[in-house]
């Protein structure tokens, strides 16, 4: 999707639903070149069932992946430009979607876009509970306005950069771990809740495909544990034996044709009115439709531009309440 801010700066962005009513919102920003956002269906970054997407959806996010606008195709050069460019996009999704708990992640000049420019100047202000900062970082290069009690209190940040993402490594001489580090002591120094992870045998290419994972790992790390309820000890009931309950099938039909599936999907009348019917296929690509009501409806996946392909083994999820209610495998006709 297309996007102009209200400074004139251009781009486009890729928004992934959960499913789920209550959402937060994830929000991803690519290193220099945009490979990841570029190509969303590749296992790389946003795609495949370890990918970012998926993760996140996983722990109850939208995701929102967000091109720069800069001609550069760089986060980290043009602070001022891309700092109003992100808050208006940020106004945009969640004035149409809504958005519950907020969490960014960068790579590389994303992330030092976020640790080194957007942060220091908006963190008091953007609603974020957290960050998790891949491939480097940075200290901020630009007038810090003062974190706030309260923003200390409800951002976390994490650094996740591999031993070997060194300048001795990197074919730029590009020092993503030292920059990584120094970056996590400068936000530990300032109050924030601060982690790091620094996986063996990991660089600055091979950590793709990689970020889902570790994602998912910070993620269900930092949910809001609630608190055991207290037990008193009740006699034991009689009980009476009741019919065991017949389970809800949510998958009515699956019909695959040579380019395209319909699946047909029968959402109970207590569900959330909001479902997600997802499809993965080889080589981390996938598909997504959704239907906005209860009852029986049917999504077809694959369209004209970006058909399934025949004789192709594919698998669905059935996503609603940010729950797998269902999943299956089909494959495509031969002709």
């Amino acid at each position: 999707m297309s996007f102009t801010a209200g400074n004139g700066a251009q781009s486009n962005y890729h928004f992934y639903p959960s499913g789920r009513e209550s959402a937060g919102l994830f929000v991803h920003l690519d290193g220099d070149g945009q490979y990841g956002h570029n190509n969303p269906k590749s296992t790389y970054a946003l795609g495949g069932t370890n990918g970012i997407v998926a993760k996140a959806h996983a722990q109850g996010f939208d995701v929102l992946s967000a091109k720069t606008p800069a001609q550069d195709n760089t986060w980290w050069t043009a602070c001022s430009t891309n700092t109003r460019y992100m808050n208006d996009l940020l106004s945009h999704i969640r004035s149409a979607n809504g958005s519950g708990e907020t969490w960014f992640s960068g790579f590389s000049g994303g992330s030092e876009f976020l640790t080194g420019c957007y942060l220091p100047t908006q963190a008091n202000t953007v609603g974020a509970n957290g960050a998790v900062v891949f491939g480097g970082g940075g200290r901020p290069w630009v007038k810090v306005t003062p974190f706030t009690a309260d923003t200390l209190a409800s951002m976390s940040m994490h650094w996740v950069t591999g031993l070997d993402d060194t300048a001795a490594n990197a074919r730029d001489g590009y020092d993503a771990l030292g920059k990584a580090q120094a970056s996590e002591e400068y936000y530990a120094a300032a109050g924030f809740r601060t982690s790091g992870t620094w996986p063996e045998g990991v660089d600055h290419y091979n950590i793709g495909g990689r970020f889902g994972t570790y994602l998912g790992q910070v993620l269900e790390a930092n949910q809001v544990q609630q608190p055991e309820p207290t037990t008193t000890q009740e006699p034991e009931p009689t009980t009476t034996q009741e019919p065991e309950p017949v389970a809800h099938e949510w998958v009515a039909d699956v019909q695959p044709g040579r380019y395209h599936a319909n699946i047909t999907v029968d959402v109970p009348a207590d569900a959330d009115r909001r479902t997600i019917v997802w499809v993965y296929g080889p080589r981390g690509t996938y598909w997504y439709e959704y239907l906005f009501r209860r009852g029986t409806g049917t999504v077809q996946i694959g369209d004209r531009g970006d058909w399934l392909s025949p004789r192709t083994s594919y698998r669905y999820e059935v996503v609603n309440g940010g729950t797998v209610q269902a999943s299956g495998t089909f494959t495509t006709a031969s002709r």
